[in-house]
Parts: structure tokens; sequence; C-alpha cells
């Protein structure tokens, strides 16, 4: 299986004793604590934060840091992961439901130091090198990887797995405005359409595309409340070009048409 990594900012964060932060990841992340002590929430799940713990998440987790008495200073990574559309279709479906770029895995690694000198490593030839001339750090990167993955079989560590209805709704909030339908999602996960259909409403019961609906409308009465965007204007950020479906669809979901909604 052929895939592409491209490292895209590595940092090096301090996050001052008795305060909070909080990240949406804007890709996949690596994030190595080497001081400190805390708590740490990866999309709501807690974690004790102490000196070498290493956390994993996909773009788009969200990760929140409460600080104890301690300051605390970790190694932020981001990277993009992708697979050869020239892949086979098992190889694809495989990735699609258990892409190993989004997987969310957290723990302790069993000999810190040298995960430490990787990612020191990594952090001077990022940021002394001119952005041609990384590639240093991109294999200080892999190193860093290899040896994580290491450590963490040894300890039976397993990623949690993003099963397929939760790929689907992730899917669906991050290409909401887009055209989506059954054929289009049966497509991207190499099922039937009955297939996706029985299993995401058995889970969340509703149909996806009764899903996608739903979310362009909370979108829009986002948009509605906080913004003074025009209805047609709302109703293309959300995925429609007629403004006039757009208001009926909206009404029959709401209960009230657009202009009605924002002056309630």
């Amino acid at each position: 299986m052929k895939c592409t990594v491209q490292l895209v900012d590595i940092r090096q964060h301090v996050i001052r004793r008795q305060s909070k932060q909080q990240h949406i990841l804007p890709a996949s992340c690596f994030i190595f604590v080497v001081r400190g002590q805390g708590a740490i929430w990866l999309d709501g799940n807690r974690h004790s934060l102490e000196r070498f713990f290493v956390l994993h998440a996909g773009k788009g987790s969200n990760i929140k840091f409460e600080v104890g008495h301690k300051d605390v200073t970790y190694y932020y990574i981001l990277y993009r992961g992708s697979i050869s559309t020239k892949a086979s279709k098992t190889i694809l479906k495989s990735y699609h439901i258990n892409n190993p770029f989004h997987l969310q895995y957290a723990g302790k690694p069993i000999s810190p130091v040298v995960l430490y000198r990787h990612a020191e490593s990594m952090y001077e030839e990022w940021n002394r090198r001119p952005a041609m001339e990384r590639f240093q750090a991109k294999i200080q990167f892999y190193q860093f990887v290899y040896t994580l993955v290491q450590q963490l079989q040894l300890q039976g560590v397993a990623p949690k797995e993003i099963d397929l209805v939760e790929q689907i709704i992730q899917y669906i909030h991050k290409h909401y405005y887009e055209p989506i339908s059954l054929e289009s999602m049966a497509e991207v996960w190499n099922y039937s359409i009955q297939y996706l259909s029985r299993q995401f409403k058995r889970r969340t019961g509703r149909s996806p595309i009764e899903y996608v609906i739903q979310t362009r409308m909370a979108k829009a009465k986002e948009l509605l409340i906080q913004t003074d965007a025009t209805v047609q204007e709302i109703a293309v950020s959300v995925g429609y070009s007629d403004v006039f479906y757009f208001t009926r669809l909206f009404k029959k979901q709401v209960g009230t048409t657009p202009v009605q909604y924002k002056n309630r």
C-alpha cells in the first residue's frame, strides 16, 4: 500500500501552570509531552497528563489541556497522510473504514528518551532549514513514528478505531456544503447503498440523507442568528443553489421560514 506523508508543522509549546488550552486539529497530529502534569481530553475522553505522554489523533479532533501545578512542555507535530488512488478496492475500503491517519491512541512510552531524541532532532531540523530542505526532519518523523509504534505494541496499547457510521458522520460534517448523495457516499466507502443506509439508520435512527439535511439546517440556523448574511447567501453556503427550494425545506424541517426564524 503506497502512502504519502507531508509534514505540515512542528512546534514546541509551553502551557503555564494552572491554565487551559484547546485545539481543533487542522491535520493529523502527534502530541508528545516531555514535561509537566495535568489532564488532556481527546474528543471528551480524559487522560491523565504527565511527562513523556504521547497522543495521536486525526484532523478535526478536539484536544483540551488542563495544566496542574507545573508548566507543561510538549511537541506539536502536524502532518497529512494519504493513500494512492491506484490501490486495490479492498485496500481502499479498509483505508476508508480504519484510516490510519485518523486513529486515536494515547499512552506513556516505555523508552521515552529515545522518542525525545527523535522529536528534538525533528524540531531542530524543521526550524533551521528552508522549506525545500527539510528532508532530515521527515526522516526523523518516520523514525519517531516507527519507534513509537514499536513501543506501543510492546505495551499492548491498541488504537481506537473509528467505525463506518462515525466515518460517515464526520464526512457529512466536513462536506455538508457540497453535493452529497447516497451514490457518492457508497462510492467513497465502496459499499452498496442499501448496506450504508441500513447501518446508518440502525445507529442513528435516520437515513444518511436525512442527517445531511438536518446538518445543513443546523448550520443555516447558526448563520441566521449569528450573521447578517442573506437567505440566498446562506442557502448557497449550506449546499443549495435554489433559494426557493432551500426555503421550503427549511420551513418543513424547522416549522418557519428562514426570515421568520431570524426575526423570532
